[in-house]
């Protein structure tokens, strides 16, 4: 039986190597760099092209574990994690002035309760509901992405991540030497 194999001038991008492989038999990986390659048709086998992965370098990883990593490495995640911090504390800025202002309403509206008599607190308490949803809306709104809520038997959580993961890669260019 003889396997099939494909004209390697056609596989230039990952996207055509994914869409023949393993049905094709000049189609593999490369031994050492385990990237996707196109092999000649021949017998011979003679590597004519690879396809490099996408790589990426973790900020947190790079920034927990330093010795790992070069210098250059270390400076550039340690440069993209204070963008994405001040990137936060300005979003944070932005939305304290929201924040204080539902805030207020809604003490102003438990005052009003309160200082009701009987029958007229049925009103008011409808603008204390009122006035607790629009606080939630801004809490939510507000929020670290990313952030998830854990239950348990001892009880229950919210994990924020340090930096959630789709800010967590590095591309290479700005990783020269890892």
């Amino acid at each position: 039986m003889t396997t099939r194999t494909v004209d390697p001038k056609t596989v230039k991008t990952l996207q055509d190597w994914v869409a023949r492989w393993p049905r094709v038999g000049n189609l593999g990986f490369d031994v050492e760099t385990r990237e996707p390659t196109v092999y000649s048709r021949d017998s011979s086998r003679t590597k004519i092209a690879t396809i490099p992965w996408k790589r990426e370098g973790d900020v947190i990883t790079i920034l927990t574990q330093p010795a790992g990593f070069s210098e250059t490495a270390r400076t550039a995640a340690g440069r993209r994690y204070e963008a994405w911090r001040e990137k936060q504390r300005l979003a944070a800025a932005a939305g304290i002035e929201q924040l204080q202002a539902a805030e207020t309403a809604l003490l102003n509206a438990w005052r009003a309760y309160r200082g009701a008599e009987g029958g007229e607190r049925a009103p008011l308490l409808r603008d204390v509901v009122s006035a607790e949803r629009a606080l939630q809306e801004v809490q939510v709104a507000l929020a670290p992405r990313g952030r998830v809520a854990l239950v348990t038997e001892d009880g229950a959580r919210v994990d924020m991540p340090v930096i959630p993961l789709e800010a967590r890669g590095m591309p290479l260019k700005d990783v020269a030497s890892l």
